[in-house]
Order: structure tokens, then sequence, then C-alpha cells
């Protein structure tokens, strides 16, 4: 089992991105059996937590950007714990501020590196998956700081407020262009920045297929 575990461990540290990948569907995966308890909140704080401190890890393969990502990474930790501890409003809107802005650069940065990357490899597939999620935190963000500056800019068809994570689900349902309805943009910000998203998950797919097709094919 050790072994095992070893191995794995090895395996991650030569594949930065996929930490990052486990952790966030983890978080995915998680949250669902604990929104009912008492202590969601905490858990949701946690679950944030460990997607920032993956992301970090992987910020050591970076070298160029090591000190950006680590700097913005331990103010979204600080400011994530901060929210949780001080129900305050100017607390809320910075660690949503710091948030976006952090998954924002990392998002870039891993893009850069995969469009510099001159051959197909293990860790350019985790890239590009870690990029597509880390795309669908932006668009989460953007829409919980549109709703916290305009409240009712995000209608339901159920009666429940949105919380962060339902706007992590209608960024990614957004992207995909799924569109279940029970989340409604209403207000003319939330409309465009919906349409942004959706654009741009689409193009982010196929984009990706001609950059991996096309250095696979110069490869053969």
């Amino acid at each position: 089992m050790r072994w095992w575990l070893h191995k794995f461990w090895l395996y991650c540290d030569a594949h930065e991105y996929l930490p990052l990948i486990i952790c966030t569907f983890v978080a995915l995966i998680i949250y669902p059996f604990v929104i009912e308890s008492p202590y969601a909140s905490l858990y949701l704080h946690v679950l944030v937590s460990l997607i920032l401190l993956a992301w970090i890890y992987a910020a050591e393969h970076h070298k160029t950007s090591l000190v950006v990502v680590f700097g913005l990474g331990i103010l979204s930790f600080t400011m994530n714990w901060l929210d949780f501890l001080i129900d305050q409003k100017t607390i809320v809107i910075v660690n949503l501020a710091v948030g976006f802005l952090f998954f924002l650069f990392v998002t870039l940065d891993v893009l850069r590196s995969l469009f510099r990357q001159k051959s197909i490899t293990a860790n350019t597939i985790y890239g590009a998956m870690a990029a597509y999620l880390m795309i669908g935190m932006v668009g989460a963000f953007i829409f919980a700081i549109i709703e916290f500056l305009q409240p009712g800019s995000f209608g339901l068809t159920f009666p429940q407020q949105v919380n962060f994570p339902g706007f992590i689900y209608y960024s990614f349902i957004t992207m995909m262009t799924v569109g279940y309805g029970d989340i409604i943009p209403v207000s003319y910000h939330a409309q465009t920045r919906s349409i942004v998203m959706s654009i741009i998950g689409q193009m982010y797919l196929t984009v990706l297929i001609w950059l991996l097709v096309g250095k696979y094919i110069k490869e053969q």
C-alpha cells in the first residue's frame, strides 16, 4: 500500500496539474453530501482552500509565475477564512475579487504554458483539463460578484437563494450550453456574462482540439 502511495505521489509530482483536478472533483463530489449539515459553510471553505493549495503546489513548477501565484494564493486563502470567521460585506466582496484574480491568473498561466509546449504529454492533457475547470471557477466568481453588487441578477425556478456552489454549477452548465433553466440570468450584466461564458466554453473545446491534434500531427 505504501509503495503504491509513494508511486502515486511521484506521479503527481511529475504531473503538477493532476492534484488540482483531483481536488476539484473531490470538492464537487463531497459538497452535496454535506450541504444540509450545520457545518456546510465550514466544509465549503475547507474544500475551496484545498483547491487553492493545489494551485499553489502546481505553481512550484512554473518559476516565472511562482511569486504572483503564491502571493495571490495566500491572499485568497486568507480572505477565504476571514469570510468564514467575519460576516461582513466588505470582506465578502474582497474575497470574491481576490479569488477571481487568482483563478484568472492561474488559468491564463496554464494556457500560456500549454501553447508553448512543443510536444503532447500526459501533463499537457492534465493541463488542458485543469484550465477548463479553472475557467468554470472564474465564471463562478464573476457571477457571484454580479449577484453581490446587484442582488436579484439571477432568478430561480425554486424558492431558494443562490450560494457560491450554485454559481459554480451555473458557470459549468453555461460553459457546456446545457441550460437546465433552474437558474436564469435576469439582469443585463448577468445575461451578457452568461453569453460570454458559453462562447468561451465552446471556443475552448474547439481551440483545444485544434491545438492537440495539430501538435500530434507534427510529432508524427
